[in-house]
């Protein structure tokens, strides 16, 4: 049975190799979203009194099962342009584009778990769809944004450094292939 497994993964390059990246970009936004988690909890901790260790891990559990459904939605174009078995994703432009898009996707994700945390006071529940209809009539939107950005510095100065993060580990995971000579293998 042993050398069953092992003949399976005989030749198997690991390093860069397109299912291992793609692992890899998701394990990283899992602990981007894990941190966003803990930060809600302790920038909001006025509102969660007497929470216990043991339901704190309950209630990360819970989050993280709810962070795994999201970050398939907002990587699954993402995860689709790499698992299609074409040559050119490999190429230079393809995985620029790829590139920016994980980061642009993947960076407004974030931005939405910081400006929860601080927009849950205001509501006492995590933001949903619905904040769109809340301010649609608002005719002074970007002044308010402004005014967003100066008030809660620092939930800005936060994400910036989630950013930094994902842009770092983002350019150290390589995603390159075999080019195939059957595709349809």
């Amino acid at each position: 049975m042993k050398d069953t497994v092992s003949a399976s993964f005989k030749g198997v390059q690991w390093k860069g190799n397109v299912y291992v990246g793609l692992f890899l970009h998701m394990v990283l936004m899992m602990v981007l979203y894990s941190i966003c988690r803990v930060a809600f909890y302790f920038f909001n901790t006025d509102y969660f009194p007497g929470i216990s260790f043991q339901h704190f891990l309950r209630l990360m559990w819970g989050g993280f099962r709810f962070d795994l459904a999201a970050l398939l939605y907002v990587n699954s174009a993402f995860i689709l342009f790499y698992i299609l078995p074409f040559n050119w994703r490999f190429e230079r432009l393809p995985q620029r584009v790829a590139s920016v898009f994980f980061l642009v996707t993947n960076g407004l994700a974030l931005l939405a778990n910081v400006a929860d945390m601080v927009y849950y006071r205001f509501t006492l529940r995590r933001t949903t769809a619905e904040v769109f209809a809340q301010f649609q009539n608002e005719t002074n939107g970007g002044k308010l944004i402004f005014l967003f950005l100066i008030d809660y510095w620092y939930a800005v100065v936060f994400w910036l450094l989630l950013m930094a993060l994902m842009i770092f580990f983002h350019k150290r995971i390589r995603m390159e292939g075999p080019k195939l000579k059957n595709k349809i293998s």
